[in-house]
């Protein structure tokens, strides 16, 4: 892959990021984006950051597309589809609830486990969110396909997926 087609220059970005990678590069990295004027922010934003919780994972690759469509990314920014359910998802993964609020921009995780529950805690691979997730990930790799990067969901540390189990915020 030379260009993405919301990033012409990706082949020089791409080994810039190898070069910062194996302690080659001289210089930081460099993330630059411009946005114009026009554009609603503040939905521009809530769509970057939790399209797949506003949208069907299709019609949330096509929003995203559409905020990169209108963003000029210079430097080393590039166009990068983030699977984004929230901070924590592998305590969704292991059976927490999810309640997302765009108004919040943020999800919250609640389980109800008790310490023993959580000794024999295992990923059930039907799990909403876990199925959720890997469709939107397949989705986004294909649809992405010379347009961006696909990232994978925020995990989130042990420590505080173990207190979203147990029900803590």
């Amino acid at each position: 892959m030379k260009t993405l087609l919301y990033k012409e220059d990706w082949e020089r970005v791409s080994e810039t990021y190898e070069a910062w990678w194996e302690s080659e590069l001289s210089r930081p990295i460099i993330h630059l984006t411009y946005i114009p004027p026009n554009v609603d922010i503040n939905d521009y934003s809530l769509t970057l950051s939790w399209a797949f919780m506003r949208f069907p994972p299709e019609e949330a690759l096509n929003a995203l597309f559409e905020c990169f469509s209108k963003t000029l990314f210079m430097c080393e920014a590039y166009p990068n589809v983030w699977i984004n359910i929230g901070p924590g998802a592998l305590s969704a993964f292991l059976g927490s609830d999810v309640n997302f609020n765009p108004k919040a921009g943020t999800s919250w995780f609640k389980g109800s486990f008790s310490l023993d529950d959580l000794l024999n805690v295992e990923l059930n691979p039907e799990n909403k969110w876990w199925r959720y997730v890997i469709e939107c990930t397949g989705k986004a790799s294909t649809m992405c396909r010379d347009k961006a990067i696909v990232a994978f969901t925020d995990l989130l540390d042990v420590a505080t997926s173990l207190v979203h189990l147990r029900g803590g915020a």
